[in-house]
């Protein structure tokens, strides 16, 4: 496909990708003592106990599926939604034109999952919402999984843990902080970058200003590019 590159080590890293989070998932609810969870079917809740192999490989299968979820959707609507909206659009502000395609894409995520959530207007601007933080993952690491492991977790509230089952302002909460630190770590990570290469950039910026015989302080100088590699 034009927008997904398929080869050996995408495949690969996929299938990587998929058990970790799945084996990291699994650990976790081990080191938290969950063995005994609910189902949310669209129809009605299940109770799942992990008291028989039955139950721990169906419970382990549930896992996948909002693994693979998660992996689907985003590589639909952030990998080939976006850029075919991207191309689409005609607009020779970059900024701009991103934001749209941005708004687009996740117009339609929200419209694909509205259906299941009644029709109602709240639960598709949260959506939306959710859709333009996913965009934003992907587009800021230029790497897809960092999306789909926040998709994960977003799914996996639908994994109503019986201590917080009725406690849905802890879960909103809980969803707001993941919202919180992965912004801080992505542009923590961002500035260190920066700042990592900033002496070499300092000297070829430096070299070029010599050249070309222009006045810029190395305040102006590092100023402009710092803003040119961030965004």
């Amino acid at each position: 496909m034009k927008y997904v590159k398929i080869s050996l080590k995408a495949f690969l890293k996929l299938i990587v990708f998929t058990i970790l989070l799945v084996g990291i998932t699994k650990c976790l609810l081990d080191i938290f003592h969950i063995y005994n969870f609910t189902i949310w079917t669209g129809i009605k809740e299940k109770s799942l106990y992990w008291v028989s192999w039955v139950d721990y490989v169906g419970a382990i299968l549930f896992i996948f599926l909002f693994v693979f979820v998660a992996l689907t959707e985003e590589y639909l609507f952030r990998v080939i939604i976006y850029h075919k909206v991207s191309e689409i659009i005609s607009l020779k502000n970059k900024v701009l034109h991103a934001i749209i395609a941005v708004l687009l894409t996740n117009i339609l995520f929200a419209i694909g999952h509205w259906p299941s959530h009644g029709y109602k207007l709240l639960p598709y601007l949260y959506l939306t919402l959710w859709g333009i933080y996913f965009s934003y993952l992907y587009l800021r690491t230029k790497n897809i999984y960092t999306a789909c492991v926040m998709h994960f977790i977003l799914n996996a509230g639908i994994i109503v843990t019986w201590p917080l089952k009725n406690l849905s302002l802890i879960l909103n909460a809980g969803e707001i902080f993941y919202i919180i630190v992965s912004i801080f770590l992505i542009e923590a990570y961002k500035i260190f970058k920066y700042f990592n290469r900033n002496n070499k950039t300092l000297n070829k910026l430096s070299e070029r200003n010599i050249e070309t015989g222009e006045n810029q302080t190395f305040y102006e100088i590092n100023k402009n590019e710092f803003w040119k590699r961030m965004f």
